[in-house]
């Protein structure tokens, strides 16, 4: 499945640390008290990309989709290669995500950043309106299905 989101302002802080550097993970498995999320982050030895998607499309995204990100001044074409469990959101805590509304980020998901511009390719622009998202809409949609997928 190929999904747009874009967001308002006050994501591009958490762009900066984690979409727009690569973090290096190493040692963070050690700090994490959750089992399950220390032993995933332990495979990423080379430096990756961290997006948190937030509830509504993480449950909606599996392994291999991609999302077309929108941020003020910023435009990522993205893979998900593993979407992480983290419940008490410490991976966040680590990386230095600004916390909304003071709830911690509890789906970390690891990405490849396909594609970096100031903005979207003018296919994904017409869309953005069209479909009646706001310019400072923090929503969600699907931009185009797989065949293979029933959702």
């Amino acid at each position: 499945m190929t999904y747009l989101k874009r967001y308002g302002s006050g994501f591009e802080q958490n762009a900066k640390r984690t979409l727009l550097t690569k973090v290096d993970l190493n040692g963070f498995s050690d700090r994490i008290a959750q089992p399950l999320l220390s032993k995933a982050l332990r495979k990423y030895v080379q430096p990756v990309w961290i997006w948190d998607f937030q509830q509504e499309l993480t449950e909606a995204l599996r392994n291999g989709d991609e999302v077309h990100v929108v941020l003020p001044g910023t435009y990522l074409h993205l893979e998900v290669v593993e979407m992480l469990q983290d419940k008490r959101g410490e991976l966040g805590e680590l990386v230095g995500w600004h916390k909304l509304f003071k709830n911690p980020w509890k789906h970390p998901t690891i990405v490849d950043v396909l594609e970096r511009d100031v903005r979207p390719p003018q296919w994904l622009v017409l869309p953005i309106f069209q479909l009646g998202m706001r310019e400072d809409a923090e929503d969600f949609l699907v931009v185009r299905r797989s065949p293979d997928r029933a959702h």
